[in-house]
């Protein structure tokens, strides 16, 4: 069997080196990394998480995949990790690397997977990362990274996966709309403001909770394939429009913690429906409660708790106990009247909810 290109054992020596050795623990991968063997013979179960490319002529093998566990790993990446050029995956999540990304990471043209989260890497994302036109995922959140997000982004046209979440980037996303196939995008947890824009149109989850993101729920939401959105905890007005509610893949909407005053919902009987889950919570809405909310067929989970909802508890929410709904939280709003029989009766201890703090009356044991 060939051996390993020389540079690429000095890298993977470099980088061992560069870990605080006290953090490598015996059953972890990097303590099988025993330099008296050749990392791509992968005999006797040394060089955990190293995969190789094994050539037929006899030419050296080349490291192609770089995958640590979550062992703790407390050190930095050092910028040689550009010469291990031949990489397809980079994955060193769950450790505690830290100091900037090094911009010599731009050396690795053939990366398909960058995976860098839940560490404690600082600065800002290294601009030449737009080079990087082989990447189809890339994860750097839970960090502490700051600065923007690049305009020249949508560059990365295979890009599928996009996670900068729990760091302390800030302004204004950007357009996203040509990553034509990104389908997962996760911003949330950091300091974006003003409002959405246009995203690419086969995405599916979307994440932009706890931001400073502002102005009424924009057309550019509607994406034919979104199945999962998350707006919660930003600065969002205006409301809920049926548009979103019918989008044709939609399944959970949270949209909790704005400032929303309307929660808009038509008749869905004879139409389809996706949507799940919807959660309006902590916000303003201040009209009764939509009575419609019944025709959406798969709904199972609504909280519209903590709003100014005042009026009467429809009595065909009561219909939905022990049939579709599982979840129904009206807590903290200014419901009156009678509590609906059904919502009293033994088929409610199946669901779980919430009416309390309303001004309701009730003859029943209510849950």
């Amino acid at each position: 069997m060939p051996k390993t290109l020389e540079s690429d054992t000095n890298e993977l020596s470099i980088l061992k080196q560069s870990i605080d050795p006290s953090t490598i623990h015996p059953a972890s991968f990097l303590s099988t990394w025993n330099f008296k063997h050749d990392p791509c013979e992968n005999m006797e179960g040394f060089f955990q998480g190293i995969l190789c490319r094994i050539s037929d002529d006899n030419s050296p093998s080349r490291v192609t995949a770089l995958n640590l566990d979550p062992a703790g790993y407390d050190g930095s990446l050092p910028p040689s990790i550009g010469n291990l050029t031949d990489l397809v995956v980079l994955s060193l999540s769950n450790n505690n690397f830290r100091g900037p990304i090094p911009d010599s990471i731009v050396q690795l043209r053939k990366i398909n997977v960058l995976a860098l989260s839940a560490n404690f890497f600082t600065g800002e994302l290294p601009r030449r990362i737009l080079n990087l036109h082989n990447l189809e995922s890339l994860d750097v959140s839970n960090n502490v990274l700051v600065g923007t997000i690049p305009a020249g982004l949508t560059g990365l046209r295979r890009l599928s996966r996009l996670g900068l979440s729990k760091n302390k980037f800030h302004g204004e996303i950007p357009d996203l709309s040509g990553l034509w196939q990104l389908s997962s995008l996760d911003l949330s947890e950091n300091q974006f403001r003003d409002s959405v824009p246009r995203l690419p149109a086969n995405l599916r989850q979307l994440s932009l909770h706890h931001n400073l993101l502002s102005g009424h729920l924009p057309k550019t939401l509607s994406l034919p394939r979104l199945e999962i959105l998350d707006l919660s905890r930003n600065r969002f007005g205006g409301q809920v429009a049926n548009w979103l509610l019918e989008l044709p893949s939609i399944r959970s909407i949270d949209v909790s913690g704005n400032a929303l005053a309307g929660l808009q919902v038509y008749n869905f009987t004879g139409r389809a429906a996706t949507l799940e889950s919807i959660n309006a919570s902590w916000n303003h809405i201040g009209s009764h409660l939509p009575a419609m909310l019944v025709t959406i067929g798969g709904l199972r989970e609504i909280d519209l708790s903590h709003n100014r909802l005042r009026g009467r508890i429809p009595e065909r929410y009561g219909a939905m106990v022990g049939r579709s709904w599982r979840r129904l939280f009206l807590n903290d709003n200014y419901l009156v009247g009678d509590v609906p029989k059904s919502l009293a009766q033994k088929e409610a201890l199946r669901m779980k909810g919430s009416l309390a703090s309303n001004c309701l009356s009730s003859p029943y044991y209510t849950p």
